[in-house]
C-alpha cells in the first residue's frame, strides 16, 4: 500500500547542470588538490627519519607528488617514492618482521611512520584548502 507519491520535476536539468559544473570546475579544483598534495609532501619529508649512513636522505629526496590517471571524473594525487628506495620505504612506514638467513624470526622491526603522521597533522589545513578552492570554483562559475 502506497502512502504517497513523490514527484521530482527538473531532475534531468539538475543532473545536466552538475555535469557541466564538473566539466568546467575540474581545472580549478585540480590546482587546489595539487596544492594540497604539495602541503602533504613537505610535511611528509619533514617526518622521514634520515639515518647516519651514506645515502641516508635517499627516501626523503625521492618523495614526490604524482597525479593518478583515472577514466572517471576524479582528481587523485599520491605521495610516491622512487624505485631506488621502494625496498625499504613501506617497511619503514609500517614496520616489518625480521628475516635471518632467509628464515622469518619472531622478531619485529619497529615502524617509523612518516606518511600517516604527516596526513593526520595536516588534514584540517588541506580540507580548508579544498573547501576554499571548491567555493571559489562555485563563485567563479556562478557569475
Amino acid at each position: 500500500m502506497a502512502i504517497g507519491e513523490v514527484v521530482i520535476t527538473g531532475l534531468d536539468e539538475i543532473l545536466r547542470d552538475l555535469d557541466t559544473f564538473c566539466d568546467k570546475s575540474m581545472p580549478m579544483i585540480d590546482v587546489v588538490v595539487a596544492d594540497g598534495g604539495n602541503v602533504l609532501l613537505e610535511a611528509t619529508k619533514g617526518k622521514v627519519r634520515v639515518g647516519k649512513y651514506p645515502g641516508g636522505g635517499a627516501l626523503k629526496k625521492s618523495l614526490k607528488v604524482k597525479k593518478q590517471r583515472t577514466k572517471q571524473k576524479k582528481i587523485i594525487y599520491n605521495i610516491t617514492w622512487g624505485d631506488d628506495v621502494k625496498s625499504y620505504a613501506a617497511p619503514l612506514e609500517l614496520g616489518h618482521g625480521l628475516v635471518f638467513m632467509g628464515h622469518p624470526t619472531n622478531k619485529r622491526v619497529l615502524a617509523y611512520p612518516f606518511l600517516r603522521p604527516a596526513a593526520d597533522e595536516n588534514k584540517e589545513k588541506i580540507y580548508k584548502m579544498l573547501f576554499a578552492g571548491l567555493n571559489k570554483a562555485l563563485e567563479t562559475l556562478r557569475k
